[in-house]
């Protein structure tokens, strides 16, 4: 044994034991931390196992609890609030609400959607209302998925909060967030409906006798009759236009309907919500809305006043279209080899037939139209757009892109198709139309989108984008406009 106490104690190969082997480099003798390998000569350090385990034991701890909090976020859900409690400070918050619905979502003609939910008790405390919206295109997803709630249903739905004037809304961001527990619907025959059965939701089984028809935005009415009587149908416009494109819906068909049990002027009325509401079980032979008998062919100079109510069936070229402003029925102008006339139409029935392969001026056309008085002047009118036929394709088609500085006031009424560049986009007018204006070459011209027709612009259609349009020219006082009439007109270059 040495007795000089100032020998340092050494190891089995005779070196200086250093209690911080484990991390000082056994080469260079630098401090290696808890790296494997020494950062600065390479040299492995040796760990021990128990060390070894913790780090791998940490890493896959580190990944569990990832997942684990990634499966939670995923799975939550979003907090449920009482109308009643939503603040200003809430605007724009994303939010559920559970309710029930106290009137019928109703779909606009331009595509979106509005229903009212309260979510009180007894659904009628003033301040647990909120109006709940959807814009056209989750609008359109909801009418396909049959999520359309009816006055009475239990809803629940998540969107994010507006707040405006005092007013609280929600709109709907996605259909995968909107459920609807229906309202429960009794089966009855159509004399057991009662007084007693008011704001019920009732199930029959029966056959239409008879589509009453009306003009405007006035309800339509279809009477209907089972073993046990007869009734009426009541439902508006845009569920009725629905309806008629059922496969088979029409006269002497066979249908089953939820129907809402109302009041009106002391009378009950049985009013139909929702197309969803009604399913076609035994299809008629001449399927198609209203009231019709054999349409009997004609020339257009055959066609006189003393046959109002009656279906006629013309055939003709189309020589211009004509877009009135307001709620003024569009028409088409139509001549055969006995003369011209004018074919009326609603904006709706305008718009579907504009959207319809191979129409525009030059096309040679059929239609099944009904002779009407108004004003005491004879209309023609078109009641469905799938009772005109092309016959022969419009030479839209084959129109050559033209200049726009070639473009003349003289041509009005003829189609044309030009190139150019958006400049600007301009709203106008009550009906929230759009005016694109476009530019080639210094020269500037309108064209015009109808919100009837166009609740939004297609997507091309941008400042700065290029595009290739086809319309028809306009003088407005003086002004040289292209009116665009459908979609296809309109391309992306």
């Amino acid at each position: 044994m040495n007795g000089n106490n100032d020998q340092p104690i050494t190891d089995a190969e005779d070196k200086p034991f250093n209690p911080n082997i484990e991390t000082v480099c056994p080469s260079c003798g630098r401090f290696s931390g808890t790296y494997d390998r020494c950062p600065y000569c390479g040299r492995e350090v040796h760990k021990r196992l128990s060390i070894r385990i913790v780090k791998l034991s940490a890493l896959g701890m580190a990944f569990i609890g990832l997942f684990f909090l990634f499966f939670a976020a995923w799975n939550k859900q979003l907090p449920l609030v009482k109308v009643a409690e939503i603040q200003p400070t809430m605007n724009f918050a994303y939010v559920r609400v559970k309710g029930t619905a106290v009137s019928d979502a109703f779909v606009y003609e331009y595509g979106g959607l509005n229903f009212n939910l309260n979510d009180s008790p007894d659904g009628k405390a003033m301040n647990s209302n909120i109006s709940v919206r959807a814009y056209s295109n989750i609008a359109a997803e909801l009418q396909k998925r049959k999520l359309l709630p009816s006055q009475g249903d239990i809803v629940e739905v998540a969107g994010s909060i507006k707040i405006r004037d005092g007013g609280v809304s929600m709109i709907i961001q996605s259909p995968d967030q909107v459920s609807i527990i229906p309202r429960l619907v009794k089966t009855a025959w159509i004399n057991e409906i009662t007084e007693a059965m008011l704001n019920d939701r009732v199930r029959i089984t029966a056959q239409i006798t008879e589509v009453t028809p009306a003009r405007g935005n006035a309800p339509r009415e279809i009477r209907i009759s089972d073993q046990s009587g007869a009734a009426t149908l009541v439902m508006w416009k845009s569920v009725f236009e629905s309806l008629n494109r059922l496969p088979g819906f029409g006269k002497e068909a066979e249908i089953e309907a939820e129907i809402t049990v109302d009041q009106y002027r002391g009378k009950l009325q049985l009013w139909v919500k929702n197309e969803t509401h009604v399913k076609v079980t035994k299809e008629a032979e001449e399927a198609g809305g209203e009231p019709t008998g054999p349409a009997q062919p004609m020339s257009l100079a055959s066609v006189t006043g003393s046959m109002t109510g009656r279906l006629v069936k013309i055939q003709g070229k189309i020589a211009s279209f004509n877009v009135t402003p307001g709620k003024a029925p569009n028409q088409i102008e139509v001549v055969d080899s006995s003369g011209s006339g004018r074919i009326d139409l609603w904006k709706n029935v305008y718009s579907q037939v504009m959207n319809t392969s191979g129409i525009g001026i030059g096309a040679q056309i059929e239609a099944t139209v009904k002779i009407e008085e108004y004003q005491g002047k004879m209309q023609l009118f078109l009641l469905f757009a799938k009772n005109l036929r092309i016959m022969g394709n419009a030479p839209g088609a084959e129109h050559k892109p033209i200049k726009l500085k070639d473009i003349k006031l003289d041509g009005a009424g003829s189609v044309v198709q030009t190139e150019a560049t958006v400049a600007g986009i301009e709203r106008f007018g009550t009906k929230n139309n759009f005016k694109v204006f476009l530019e080639d070459e210094g020269t500037r011209v309108e064209s015009i989108f109808f919100s009837s027709t166009f609740p939004e612009l297609p997507p091309v259609v941008k400042p700065g984008s290029r595009v290739r349009i086809t319309g028809k020219i306009n003088n407005y006082r003086e002004t040289l406009q292209i009116i665009v009439d459908k979609h296809a007109d309109v391309e992306g270059l």
